[in-house]
Parts: C-alpha cells; sequence; structure tokens
C-alpha cells in the first residue's frame, strides 16, 4: 500500500500493555533517558490515527499547520474566560461566531460558545432550551413534563445529555425516519401533537445535520415549520456535517438552518483542528448568558476592567457564557486555519473529498462482492463486503450472528482481519436486520482515491 502503509492499529490487551510499559507512578523519577524511552514505548503502542488508512472514527490525520497551532496554543497557556486574560483569542472566537453565523445566515446579534466536543454543544442546547422554556426554571430547575425529540440516527450524546441534565431518559422522544435515516416531519408533528399540552411540554427538538453512521441530514426547512408552530426550539447538530457550510455542492442539504434555534459545529473532524475545537451558537445574542451567568465569580468577572478600552465586559468576559472557568483556546486552530486557507480554500477541500467519493463510488459499482447499502449524501461510505463462495467464519463471529449463513456477519468478519493485518482501521455497523457493513469516513486531509479502493481490495481478498 506505498509509504503509508505500515500504521499501527492493533493495541495489545491490557497486561500484554502493562508487561511492556511501566504504567506505575513511583516515588522516585525517571531520568531524561529513561523517560524519553518509556515516550518511545508509548509511541510504538499507540493506534496511528494519522494514517489515511485510518476510518474508525469521524475525524483523521493531522495537518501540518495544526500542529503548529497546538504548539502555539501550549506555549499561549492561557484561559478565555476573561478578556484580560485571553485578548486576541477573544477576538478569535467572536469572530469565528459571527463569520459562521453569518454563513448560517443569522443576524449579527447571534452568539455562540467554544465548548469541549460536539456531545458537549448538545448538551448546552438542551440546557440552554430549558432556560428559554421557563423563567422558573434557574429557580425550581426542569419539568418532569419536558420531552427532547430526536431520532435512533441521533448522536448517542443525547441519551447522556438527558441523563447528566436531570430529565431522564423518559424524556427523550424517539421520531420515526424515512428510507434514507432523516427524521421525518410528519412522524416528529405527531409526536408533539401527542403531548397533552405541546406548547408547554415540547422543550427542544434536536435535528442531525451528517448523522454519525449514513452521514444524513434530516430535512431542517421542513423540521422548522414543525418547530415555528409550536415555538419550540430548534437545534440542529452538525457535528459531523456542519462544513457543508462552506461548499455549494453540499449547501443545500443544509436549507432552513437559518430558521434553527442553535447549532452544533465541529471543527476537529473533516477540517482537522485542535481535538477538540467545537462550537455552540445560538441565534438569540442572550440565551448563553441567561443560562448560565451565575454569581461568586465577581472576584474574576469585574463589572469595570482594567483592560483599556473595555466598555462590555459582559461581551467580552466570555466565561460568563461557559459551564467552565478554565477554556483552552482551541479556536486559535480554527481560526487560523480559516483565515490561511478562506472560506473558499475550505469549499475546495471538501470539494475534493466529494470528487474522491464519486471515483470511489463508480469503482464500487463494478465489484460484485461489494454492496453499498445506502446511497451516499455526504462523506460516509456504508458498504457490506459480500462472502466469496465456500468462506465460513471463526466461531466467535458466526456466534455473532446467531445464523449458518456467513453474509450478515461477513464484513464484521473483514473488518478484524483489516485491522489485525495492519491493513486499514475501519469501523462497522449492524442494520436491524443483523446484517453488518464497513463504515467508510472520507476524512483525512490527504486522503486519495486510491487510499479508499486499497481497502477495500484488501476487504475482498479476505478468506
Amino acid at each position: 500500500m506505498g509509504q503509508d502503509s505500515k500504521p499501527h492499529f492493533n493495541v495489545p490487551a491490557p497486561s500484554v500493555l502493562a508487561r511492556e510499559i511501566s504504567f506505575e507512578l513511583e516515588e522516585n523519577g525517571l531520568s531524561d533517558a529513561d523517560m524519553k524511552a518509556l515516550v518511545e514505548k508509548v509511541s510504538a503502542a499507540r493506534v496511528t490515527t494519522s494514517s489515511p488508512y485510518f476510518m474508525n472514527q469521524l475525524f483523521a490525520g493531522v495537518r501540518p499547520e495544526m500542529l503548529e497551532a497546538e504548539k502555539f496554543i501550549a506555549e499561549s497557556r492561557t484561559t478565555l474566560a476573561t478578556y484580560e486574560a485571553s485578548g486576541p483569542f477573544t477576538m478569535m472566537e467572536l469572530e469565528t461566531i459571527r463569520a459562521l453565523s453569518a454563513k448560517i445566515g443569522w443576524e449579527d446579534d447571534a452568539d455562540g460558545i467554544v465548548v469541549p466536543g460536539g456531545s458537549a454543544a448538545n448538551f448546552m442546547a438542551i440546557h440552554c432550551a430549558r432556560a428559554a422554556k421557563s423563567e422558573d426554571f434557574r429557580k425550581w430547575g426542569n419539568s418532569k413534563e419536558w420531552k427532547v425529540f430526536a431520532t435512533r440516527e441521533s448522536h448517542y450524546s443525547l441519551e447522556k445529555a438527558v441523563l447528566a441534565l436531570g430529565l431522564g431518559l423518559d424524556s427523550l422522544v424517539t421520531v420515526a425516519t424515512d428510507k434514507q435515516g432523516r427524521m421525518s416531519p410528519e412522524a416528529l408533528l405527531r409526536s408533539i401533537q401527542d403531548l397533552e399540552d405541546p406548547s408547554r411540554f415540547a422543550l427542544i427538538v434536536i435535528a442531525t445535520a451528517g448523522t454519525t453512521v449514513r452521514g444524513a441530514f434530516d430535512p431542517i426547512d421542513e423540521i422548522a415549520k414543525v418547530c415555528e408552530g409550536y415555538g419550540i426550539w430548534l437545534h440542529v447538530d452538525g457535528a459531523w456535517g456542519g462544513p457543508a457550510l462552506f461548499t455549494d455542492k453540499l449547501s443545500p442539504q443544509l436549507k432552513g438552518l437559518s430558521r434553527a434555534t442553535s447549532f452544533t459545529f465541529d471543527a476537529h473532524k473533516l477540517l482537522g483542528s485542535d481535538l477538540t475545537c467545537s462550537l455552540f451558537l445560538s441565534r438569540h445574542s442572550d440565551v448563553l448568558l441567561a443560562a448560565n451567568d451565575v454569581h461568586g465569580g465577581e472576584y474574576l468577572f469585574h463589572e469595570t476592567s482594567t483592560c483599556a478600552g473595555l466598555d462590555q465586559p459582559e461581551r467580552y468576559d466570555r466565561g460568563r457564557r461557559a459551564w467552565q472557568c478554565g477554556r483552552r483556546p482551541e479556536i486559535f486552530s480554527f481560526w487560523s486555519f480559516w483565515k490561511r486557507h478562506g472560506s473558499s480554500g475550505i469549499g475546495r477541500m471538501i470539494d475534493e473529498k466529494l470528487k474522491i467519493r464519486d471515483e470511489v463510488l463508480r469503482w464500487i459499482a463494478n465489484q460484485p462482492r461489494l454492496k453499498l447499502l445506502y446511497e451516499p449524501t455526504y462523506l460516509n461510505l456504508c458498504v457490506q463486503v459480500l462472502p466469496p463462495d465456500g468462506a465460513s467464519l471463526p466461531a466467535s463471529t458466526s456466534s455473532d450472528s446467531g445464523r449458518e449463513s456467513p453474509l450478515p456477519a461477513w464484513s464484521k468478519h473483514v473488518r478484524e482481519v483489516l485491522k489485525a493485518e495492519g491493513h486499514a482501521f475501519v469501523n462497522y455497523s449492524t442494520r436491524n436486520d443483523g446484517t453488518t457493513f464497513l463504515r467508510l469516513i472520507l476524512a483525512h486531509h490527504a486522503l486519495e482515491t486510491r487510499h479508499v479502493r486499497e481497502i477495500l481490495e484488501a476487504a475482498l481478498s479476505v478468506k
């Protein structure tokens, strides 16, 4: 597979790692030489996520400019809690929020905050929706009747969110999807109308722009019409699909996004920024402050600032909008990337990935043992690998499928072989009928068509 064909994808069992690397923290420290040797052992054991053949997550690779950015972030060692400590980094966050909001179609009074991951952005959406829903929320907390609407294709962080935020799993209402895995506006309307008092109890609808497995985009415009009819907060989770904003080839799938109340955007996935660099954005300028500002921070957030010219401390002391106090300036990685390449440059990068996708699709069409399960609308390829004649599964894989035929579970077996033999680290998923398939994510900044073809050729060679 060429010069980049020797990545490390297999992590030894914990017992093996414990024998090879000393993880114990002890009374006495190590010499410089011993510490260097220890780090080299850890490096040899880690997964090579920098390889184009790594597609297990929705991120891959390390852009050279991001290494520069991360070094600068570490050297800066500051927090975005207050302007007087962050200065230019606060200005970067404000500008990035403004520029992304403009792409969405929101007015200048939109607001946002950088949070530690897309999951945290989804948490923030539900949290802010509570504050906007009821003036009594800050005093009395949740209403047990509040409902959160999403689909099974939505990110699993939503279940964690309703647990962590005290709403409980029963607050999560699962909305049906169409054959493409997109939320059905008709099913959403029925689910809302099933409530005793929809305008009172429907807290938030969470649509997805780029689902984790299929890369599907929910029909935001139609969903927005339903939400507007009942005054419901509409959040769009664009952690994976948000970069579609930068290219005309994909932006139609975000039609209606300007009607959403809030948005999740991850810069560390497709765009390769510092892991993690995520933004929560809202078209309401006051909602973050209303939901998160509390007493007790007067020692840090002063009504008047010692910084010359800072006449709006509530605007520039960004920590008042966040859950955290200390926040690393991760925004520098995305801001500097956008600054260097421009919106048009980012768009061309995404278009190049779409070109690779289409070339791979044409090749797959001529491979009788490769079955494309879903027509891709983004950069996810869901491919079932059919077993060769006479193939049989190992006992462990066969028992998982619960069937004699190797067909349903063959792709899972192929995935494990590809990883074990160092060909590729791709993920797999399972349909409701038990059929497994490979999920290939076209995210690496240096990805070429040949990389994807080589992965699939290796998959076809598995016996």
